[in-house]
């Protein structure tokens, strides 16, 4: 029988250009794709039962990087809300008018947000995504994203309204 590191070594050289190809399309930056299936692997070093009985190791593979993407940016969620690129972001997208009060209106209607749009609107403003990078991640159809962000932007748009007036 292969020695396991032998085969895992194998697996990394056979299966990391489709990782990375995958990865690439959610995230831009090359040091935390390599991070994120550096991750891979090693979760594999550390529960190599893991690796066996694998019937689709590519899929499989793949599937575990996009969960290793979700957890990044889970960790990095808390963040966003007060990174100024996000907020110059949505404010060049005429969601909101006046620089001084950008930050802490902003946060205070994302804050609003359930979890799963909150994540969607980061996601497409903050990272960049497209809407079907978006449904990748989450398993929907881009035209279902595209149309939660829509409404999600036109409900902010109409609370904050609210508030001004």
């Amino acid at each position: 029988m292969a020695n396991p590191l032998k085969k895992l070594e194998k697996a990394y050289r056979e299966h990391y250009p489709a990782m990375a190809g995958f990865l690439f399309k959610l995230t831009k930056d090359r040091l935390l794709i390599d991070d994120l299936i550096q991750d891979v692997f090693l979760s594999i070093l550390k529960k190599p039962e893991v690796f066996s009985g694998i019937k689709n190791i590519e899929a499989w593979f793949i599937q575990a990087a996009k969960y290793k993407f979700i957890d990044h940016t889970r960790k990095k969620k808390e963040v966003l809300l007060s990174n100024d690129r996000f907020f110059h972001e949505l404010k060049h997208d005429s969601f909101v008018e006046e620089s001084v009060q950008v930050n802490e209106e902003v946060e205070k209607l994302l804050k609003q947000l359930n979890k799963e749009d909150r994540e969607y609107v980061i996601a497409k403003y903050y990272y960049g995504l497209t809407y079907a990078e978006i449904g990748q991640l989450a398993d929907k159809s881009p035209a279902a994203i595209k149309i939660r962000i829509h409404r999600t932007k036109k409900r902010l748009k109409e609370r904050r309204g609210k508030n001004d007036g």
